[in-house]
């Protein structure tokens, strides 16, 4: 029901630079994208306002912190 340049996490930053909105970011879903999320906060941080953090595994989201696969330690 959301619009379509809601779905792909870069289009969705690019979105919101242009438009000068701020970013929530929920790790799980960014990088259940295929999307680096330490690339993501790097290149989209001045727009971050807000933080959803969790971990990845698979397909399985918003898991604790090391039960997942996502590179959290290095975007500490």
């Amino acid at each position: 029901y959301l619009p379509k340049v809601t779905y792909d996490p870069d289009t969705f930053a690019t979105f919101c630079r242009q438009h000068a909105l701020p970013i929530t970011v929920d790790t799980s879903h960014i990088a259940s994208w295929k999307t680096n999320i330490v690339d993501f906060f790097k290149q989209n941080h001045q727009f971050i306002n807000l933080f959803h953090l969790s971990d990845l595994k698979h397909k399985n989201h918003h898991l604790p912190f090391g039960k997942g696969d996502l590179p959290l330690k290095k975007l500490f």
